[in-house]
């Protein structure tokens, strides 16, 4: 009975707030004062307060803002639902793209990305995501937010397929095309994908359009194969497996200069050419060698 009357009471100040401060409150002292006054349904001491802050959400200009404030029941399932879609079908998405497709039924928040991503957190009864910028450094343009527990290149990998794909059937897309089709992504976010990950694809402007095209030269069908053996036999004769080595065995394998025949620009994009392709044991590029990953590669 005891926790039902507390609940009740609690339900009276949140609702006064609601009613009387639509567009979000302050819980400075002067401020609380003035509720206290108004409201007339008891002292705003600290348990109060405290119950109101866990239930809110604070804004970056420090006014508190409570979900119902924010949008209607109805949108905050329909936004949870639309993040586990996302998350299952493309592996990530961009929290600036989940705004946009809420953004007519969003109110008291301000363009600032940092509100609707607490707000988003605020959500869920338990940690689900994580959110970071990608890329890191130097820090990008995009809010990327991902499940926690899983590895940031395993979703980045994902969604970039999914780009790919449709790439591939259908040779060429424009941006506004593949945004429609991946819904997780942002412009921003799709350019940055198309340049650290899919080397063999190819971004123009045309007709005031932006397009993303497969280059003409695919590569070889067993290229992942070829480079496992080609490290093989790097390493058997004690050799680091640089990008400049790499890149000889594979010119003498296929019997022509790699780069140039299949258009790889420079040896950045022959770096992730040769990791969107390898298919052994986990490496990754440092130091212009492709190592195995160690323990302490994973921790950093």
């Amino acid at each position: 009975m005891a926790v039902h009357y507390l609940d009740n009471v609690m339900f009276q100040y949140k609702q006064f707030i609601i009613q009387n401060r639509p567009r979000g409150f302050s819980l400075e002292p002067t401020a609380i004062r003035l509720l206290e006054a108004e409201s007339n349904v008891g002292q705003w001491n600290n348990n109060v307060i405290d119950d109101l802050k866990a239930q809110a959400i604070k804004r970056t200009d420090n006014v508190y803002v409570f979900p119902e404030q924010i949008t209607d029941k109805i949108t905050r399932a329909e936004i949870i639902n639309t993040t586990e879609k996302w998350i299952k079908n493309f592996g990530c998405f961009s929290l600036a793209a989940l705004r946009q497709r809420f953004q007519s039924r969003i109110n008291n928040l301000s363009d600032d990305l940092t509100n609707f991503e607490n707000f988003l957190y605020s959500l869920r009864e338990y940690d689900a995501y994580t959110t970071i910028w990608y890329p890191p450094l130097p820090i990008g343009k995009t809010r990327l937010t991902r499940s926690i527990g899983v590895k940031k290149d395993v979703v980045l990998k994902k969604l970039a397929r999914c780009i790919e794909e449709i790439i591939n059937e259908f040779c060429s897309r424009t941006e506004g095309q593949l945004l429609e089709q991946i819904p997780a992504l942002d412009s921003v976010l799709l350019s940055t994908l198309v340049k650290d990950y899919l080397p063999l694809v190819t971004k123009v402007e045309c007709d005031d359009l932006i397009w993303y095209c497969t280059n003409e030269s695919s590569v070889p069908s067993d290229l992942g194969e070829t480079i496992e053996r080609c490290i093989q036999q790097i390493e058997s004769v004690g050799l680091a497996v640089s990008e400049q080595t790499l890149h000889i065995l594979l010119s003498l394998t296929y019997h022509t200069n790699f780069m140039k025949t299949y258009h790889i620009s420079d040896f950045k994009t022959f770096r992730t050419l040769v990791t969107q392709y390898y298919i052994g044991p986990e490496r990754k590029w440092k130091s212009g060698e492709f190592s195995i990953v160690n323990d302490q590669d994973l921790l950093d």
